[in-house]
């Protein structure tokens, strides 16, 4: 049931009762079996929604086939041990403690979600990226807070479902108030930020999606593609204030120290064509690869019209398999060293937070990026090319959606085939080009400022409250058991 919330059915209104069915069955089971099904629930979740990720770790990771298969079935088995632990703690606690068992396994959910991530990392809040109005506690306490109100509605249907026939109706109807609840602070929330987006100063941008294959496979100049396809587009939209290419549109390597060169006479102007050739005139960020030495960088760069650069950040947390070397065997795709600068892109007077491709998946390098709430735009570069053909390109951009409600941010999402995308700062997909084509689009952005208390506080605030309400339930339950054990037997 889980996998019909995610890409490609997005059933959305499904995430309340996507636990319904392993709740019910952990009621009905004994502790060591119930802690196996949900061990096999989480691996054949995984292996549903992750076997497009096969191929991928092939030929990006350099494995060999047997290698990337093993590699994956160790991956699911590993998010499988997550669930199994959790059904364990639910067993033996959330089960004990009667009325607040929705309470318990909301905190239980949270907690398991944020302390124990998989390599590519999701969670139940992904469940409702389709329906982003059940999505906007993520303002308050990011997306552990999403996974606990989903908890929460899941373990109270199951509770209304196991209740006496004189209760059942009264438990439903408390199960069907916490989702109006958090309709309505949706609706309210959404409302709010609206209007603040109505009030913002406002840009257009040109985002190029070139379509290039992976650097290994691709006879094309990138340079060339990606300068054509926006000096055309220039042309026909002098409007445009700035312009965007994707994560690595540039695929070989640009010295660090000629790199203000590289953007002046290569990429806005090209000079070998002569000093007549077409300029870019307009503040350009892309994604390109730096060396500096012998280390190399998976970067975003950002220059104005002059060429003169106005930042520069490095990719500070790198795919497992493609950016390291993965199981000791055969060469990644792009190898690259951690960067060190923090730092927003600015483009005009305006700072952007850079996080690059599978960063959006952690809220803490998005937080990173925010530069305590400085950042005005989220922009994630990003290069799903491997991906293409798969589910996984939508994927990755559902679970990115939740970032852009965390910090009331518009979130742009450049990519190098799909899915180029606008998400809204209440995570809704405002515009998106696409699929597989070579084609630019313009979309129109607003530079936002209002800084929200997860922008603030992070997303410790939510573990912490989940560890410590998990810790009062677990003491509920003890005692509670203590007393039955201790209670005298009727003869």
């Amino acid at each position: 049931m889980s996998r019909a919330c995610c890409p490609p059915l997005d059933f959305a209104p499904l995430a309340f009762v996507a636990w319904l069915p392993l709740l019910l069955a952990l009621r009905r089971t004994s502790v060591l079996r119930g802690t196996l099904l949900g061990f096999l629930q989480g691996a054949v979740t995984n292996i549903l929604a992750f076997c497009w990720m096969v191929e991928p770790a092939r030929d990006v990771g350099g494995l060999s086939s047997p290698a990337s298969i093993g590699a994956f079935l160790l991956l699911c088995l590993w998010q499988g041990s997550r669930v199994g632990l959790m059904c364990l703690a639910y067993r033996s606690v959330v089960v004990e403690v009667a009325w607040i068992r929705p309470i318990a396994f909301a905190g239980l959910l949270a907690l398991s979600e944020s302390v124990f991530p998989m390599v590519f990392p999701w969670g139940s809040y992904g469940f409702v990226h389709a329906a982003p109005i059940w999505a906007q506690l993520a303002s308050l306490g990011g997306a552990g807070l999403v996974t606990a109100s989903i908890g929460l509605v899941n373990e109270a249907v199951a509770v209304a479902i196991d209740a006496p026939r004189g209760k059942r109706a009264r438990t439903a109807w408390g199960a069907l108030a916490g989702v109006g609840l958090l309709t309505a602070y949706g609706a309210w929330r959404m409302h709010l930020v609206d209007a603040d987006v109505f009030s913002a100063i406002r840009s257009k941008v040109l985002v190029v999606q070139g379509n290039l294959r992976p650097a290994r496979l691709e006879q094309r100049d990138p340079a060339a593609v990606y300068r054509e396809r926006t000096l055309r587009s220039l042309a026909a939209h002098p409007e445009i204030d700035w312009i965007v290419w994707p994560e690595t549109a540039i695929f070989y390597t640009t010295e660090a120290p000629k790199l203000a060169e590289f953007f002046r006479d290569v990429l806005l102007r090209d000079r070998r064509h002569g000093i007549t050739a077409p300029r870019i005139d307009r503040p350009l960020v892309t994604g390109l690869v730096i060396e500096e030495g012998t280390a190399r960088f998976n970067s975003v760069v950002a220059a104005d019209a002059s060429g003169s650069l106005t930042g520069r950040y490095d990719k500070r947390l790198l795919v497992p398999l493609g950016e390291t070397r993965a199981l000791g065997e055969g060469e990644p795709q792009f190898a690259a060293k951690l960067g060190e600068n923090p730092e927003p892109l600015m483009v005009g007077a305006h700072p952007i937070g850079a996080f690059v491709c599978f960063e959006a998946l952690d809220s803490n390098r998005v937080q990173a990026a925010m530069a305590e709430g400085r950042a005005e735009l989220l922009l994630n570069p990003t290069s799903d090319a491997w991906f293409a053909g798969s589910i996984g390109p939508r994927m990755h951009l559902a679970f990115a959606k939740v970032r852009a409600i965390e910090h009331a941010r518009y979130l742009l999402r450049p990519t190098t085939t799909g899915v180029t995308a606008l998400i809204d700062p209440v995570g809704r997909q405002a515009w998106a080009l696409p699929e597989g084509r070579d084609i630019a689009g313009i979309t129109e952005i607003a530079w936002m400022k209002p800084i929200t208390s997860f922008t603030r506080h992070g997303a410790a605030a939510t573990t912490l409250f989940a560890a410590v309400l998990s810790l009062i339930c677990a003491a509920i339950g003890v005692a509670r058991r203590k007393r039955r054990s201790s209670a005298p037997v009727d003869s």
